[in-house]
């Protein structure tokens, strides 16, 4: 046994090795817990591991009822998918930055009803083949502008549904989606989603967490399946929401047929 009294040699220490291993370490959290969740590809399974489990927007901190971010979602593959956003947050567009800026920690979840919107989309619609400005474009923004509504309430949803539109599409594609985020920004106040999503805040039970996502779905299935097909009318109205004819109010609408 070695005495007490006797020391190890040890070989010197290098300070600024450990302090380039820590400040490595910091840089790698910062980058993995302020990505945006846009990455999940239009078709993707939203039960994979990547994928997304459901469209509700879990709060996080700065939300409506102030919870931890790590408790912002119940989906044990949330984590791996929200390291895969950083390309897209990239592709974004000036506008769409801006409205993730200001809260980096609820833009990481306020990704989820969109890539959750584009899984579902085709069988919301009822429809096996997508097309520009058909009913699963509508359906696409049916899902994700509820989502938005139920979750962080309907100024955020607007704000995020107006920036998505200052793009180079052509107009017409902007009146329809303009005209289809309001009519599914209208659809929040119904009670049965309401109370599920307020069970959910409260308790934090899966159970409701998916209860939310399916009354989503539901919702938008119905309203889809009565969307009327409209063309585009500039002359109609200054507000290029309503450059449509005809103009539902509380109806979706689409341009292109599906087959």
């Amino acid at each position: 046994m070695r005495h007490p009294s006797a020391r190890i040699a040890r070989p010197h220490a290098n300070p600024w090795r450990a302090i380039l291993t820590l400040a490595l370490v910091i840089a790698a959290t910062i980058a993995t817990s302020t990505v945006a969740v846009w990455t999940t590809p239009a078709h993707a399974d939203p039960t994979s591991p990547g994928g997304d489990t459901g469209s509700a927007q879990t709060t996080v901190e700065g939300t409506a009822d102030g919870t931890d971010a790590a408790d912002a979602d119940p989906s044990p593959g949330y984590k791996n998918f929200i390291q895969r956003g950083w390309d897209t947050y990239t592709a974004m567009t000036p506008p769409e930055k801006a409205v993730c800026d200001e809260n980096k920690a609820q833009c990481i979840v306020a990704g989820r009803p969109y890539s959750f919107a584009y899984n579902n989309a085709a069988q919301v619609a009822g429809v096996t083949e997508q097309k520009q400005d058909d009913k699963a474009d509508a359906a696409r923004h049916c899902v994700w502008q509820l989502g938005l509504t139920t979750w962080f309430g309907a100024d955020y949803a607007k704000k995020w549904g107006d920036a998505h539109e200052q793009n180079s599409d052509e107009p017409r594609t902007h009146a329809m989606d303009l005209h289809n985020n309001i009519v599914a920004r209208s659809m929040a106040g119904d009670p049965t989603l309401v109370g599920l999503a307020d069970l959910y805040k409260k308790t934090k039970a899966l159970d409701s967490y998916d209860r939310t996502n399916d009354r989503i779905l539901q919702l938008c299935r119905d309203a889809i399946a009565q969307a009327v097909q409209v063309t585009y009318t500039p002359a109609s109205s200054p507000d290029l929401a309503h450059q449509v004819t005809p103009d539902p109010a509380d109806t979706f609408v689409y341009f292109t047929a599906n087959p």
